[in-house]
């Protein structure tokens, strides 16, 4: 990723330069937000262990050997919200393929507002539910502080994508598919 630095001599302040600055920077913070950065991989997730909406316990590590796409959200996201029907339209897509989705809810409430959360939305993938150790940080996710935010994951098992905010699911779909 290259960051230009503008100053005043470089270009007329404009809002275009002014955007571009602000994209920039937000493009740094998000970067430096995620603080396992590249070197994470799905191998560094076969510790982590969560329990579902129904309460059994499902390792990252079910994934292995798959593509795997885990959508980190919270329930009351507008962002969030909009997005999850095309990710499980995607999901039941490609599932048979080799796609393993997972969402981890990051939600202080945990199952009381996950649970009919995910029960509304119809979700079709397994969600689970963060423990403290994700939320604060201390986990191989790292310090997730940006939601929703997708992480991709090639069949070996390599951070492919960081994807934060709303991802338009045919956007998504391109990248999966040239993963499968």
């Amino acid at each position: 990723m290259t960051f230009m630095i503008l100053r005043p001599s470089d270009a007329p302040a404009s809002r275009n330069n002014v955007r571009r600055a602000i994209v920039a920077i937000c493009l740094l913070l998000l970067t430096s937000c995620i603080t396992s950065g590249a070197n994470l991989c799905a191998e560094d997730l076969q510790a982590v262990s969560l329990p579902d909406t129904s309460g059994r316990m499902l390792a990252l590590s079910a994934c292995r050997g798959k593509v795997m796409l885990l959508d980190i959200f919270v329930t009351w996201s507008l962002a969030s919200e909009a997005a999850i029907p095309g990710y499980s339209a995607l999901y039941l897509k490609y599932h048979s393929r080799g796609l393993c989705m997972i969402g981890i809810a990051l939600d202080d409430l945990g199952s009381k507002v996950v649970v009919p959360f995910a029960a509304g939305m119809e979700i079709p993938y397994p969600v689970l539910l963060a423990n403290e150790r994700v939320k604060d940080g201390s986990s191989p996710l790292g310090k997730l502080t940006v939601t929703p935010l997708l992480l991709l994951f090639d069949k070996s098992g390599r951070l492919m994508k960081v994807l934060a905010g709303y991802v338009d699911p045919r956007a998504l779909e391109k990248l999966v598919t040239q993963l499968l």
